[in-house]
Formats: C-alpha cells, sequence, structure tokens
C-alpha cells in the first residue's frame, strides 16, 4: 500500500543538506505520518545513502466511516475501498479506540463456536454495546454485563434461535433473566 515513490517524496526534502547533516528523526517521523504506515526505521548507509524500513498497518475493521482500525487499536484516515469495504466496522466515542478493539476481540472470540461474526460493533456515548451479526440480526447488550449477556445469548442460540435467525431483525438481551425479539416484517406478517 505504500509506494517507493511515496516514500521518496516524503524524504526528499529532508536530504537537501547533505549526507551527514540528514536528520534521521525527522525523516522517520515524516514516514511514519504516511496512512499506511506503522512504523518507520532510518539509517545512514555508507557512503551516501540511507535505508528506509516500514512496516504497513494491518487493518482488522474500519473505524467509523472513513478510517481504518489496526489491532492495537491505531486509526488511520483511509477510505475503505474494495475488500477494505468488507471488514467490520467499529464505532465509538473519541479516545476509546484501543478498548473497543479489545472488546471487539473477545466478542468475536465469544461468537466464533456458534459460527457467528460480527459485522458492526458500536459503543455508544452513554457507553451501551450493540453489535450487529453477519447474519442480519442485531443484539442489544445494554451498558452493564455485556460479556455476560452475549455469553448468554451464545448459549442460548443453538438451541432456540438458530433455525428462526433468517425471521429476527433484532434481539434484546439487556433483561435479567431473558431476553426479548423483534421479529422481521416478514415474518411478523406470517
Amino acid at each position: 500500500n505504500v509506494s517507493q515513490d511515496e516514500l521518496r517524496k516524503a524524504v526528499l526534502p529532508h536530504v537537501q543538506d547533505g549526507f551527514l547533516r540528514v536528520d534521521i528523526a525527522a525523516i522517520r517521523n515524516t514516514v511514519e505520518a504516511l496512512p499506511w504506515v506503522y512504523r518507520a526505521s532510518v539509517r545512514r548507509k555508507w557512503p551516501a545513502s540511507l535505508q528506509v524500513d516500514i512496516s504497513e498497518q494491518r487493518a482488522i475493521a474500519r473505524w467509523g466511516d472513513d478510517g481504518l482500525i489496526n489491532r492495537e487499536g491505531g486509526v488511520f484516515m483511509v477510505k475503505p475501498e474494495g475488500e477494505l469495504a468488507q471488514l467490520p466496522q467499529l464505532y465509538g466515542p473519541e479516545n476509546n479506540e484501543k478498548m473497543l478493539v479489545s472488546s471487539y476481540k473477545e466478542m468475536q472470540r465469544l461468537l466464533q463456536p456458534v459460527g457467528l461474526g460480527i459485522r458492526k460493533l458500536e459503543l455508544s456515548q452513554r457507553r451501551a454495546w450493540q453489535l450487529s451479526l453477519d447474519n442480519g440480526v442485531t443484539l442489544l447488550l445494554g451498558r452493564k454485563e455485556s460479556y455476560r449477556r452475549l455469553l448468554r445469548f451464545v448459549r442460548v442460540y443453538p438451541r432456540v434461535l438458530a433455525e428462526k435467525m433468517e425471521q429476527i431483525e433484532r434481539i434484546d438481551m439487556r433483561y435479567t433473566n431473558g431476553f426479548a425479539v423483534r421479529w422481521n416484517e416478514e415474518a411478523a406478517t406470517a
């Protein structure tokens, strides 16, 4: 995702003063400011060249509508197109990126045994969790005990819900001892 031309354009303004006067830290900072660069290392290579090594970002999800997020919770602003547009989407308040990534990984791990995945994970300003599954069903987990509620869903899913998922629009797991199902329009009219 990062071309050699992009790197050259980023480095060129810093090498006008000669080999020995090159500011290595400034070059590294400039290169790391490129959207797809995660980390960069820069060193002089005698007699008159620089070696720039980069590690590219690895997106695990989309962040909001306009960016991507890596597995450490670092947001980088690259328009999600092509395959990247198919990544799950995370939404949440600013400065909660790392917590959202951690929660996404844990919730995805909990859903994996029943063959479900997350398409969208949202944390509201009020700290309420909502997730959209890859089968189109929305789960409301609320603000408290979200993992416990998700585990309850995972336990009930194979026995009660699996064969009816095409008819379900939303499942509200915010109840103490149960859950509520909202049927989609097709199922409701039937």
